[in-house]
């Protein structure tokens, strides 16, 4: 994966407050598509560009980009 973990975090301490935080934001997101029956077309749209526009500066990529990491992550994953 491009892009820097924060110092001291560990992809596996679910101790570490940054990992913590990514279990619970899943949490969250599924919750949600659960509890929703879905996501619509728009606000997914809207979730997706929301975040990708939030980390740009933290990866120093344009938002296009994001997407694409973000794809073949998923595509890893499946």
């Amino acid at each position: 994966m491009s892009g820097k973990q924060p110092q001291g975090s560990k992809t596996n301490d679910f101790t570490d407050p940054f990992s913590a935080g990514q279990m619970v934001g899943m949490l969250v997101m599924l919750t949600f598509i659960e509890n929703h029956g879905g996501i619509d077309e728009e606000t997914i749209y809207k979730i997706k560009h929301l975040a990708a526009n939030n980390v740009q500066e933290y990866f120093q990529k344009p938002s296009e980009d994001i997407f694409l990491m973000v794809d073949n992550l998923v595509k890893e994953i499946g």
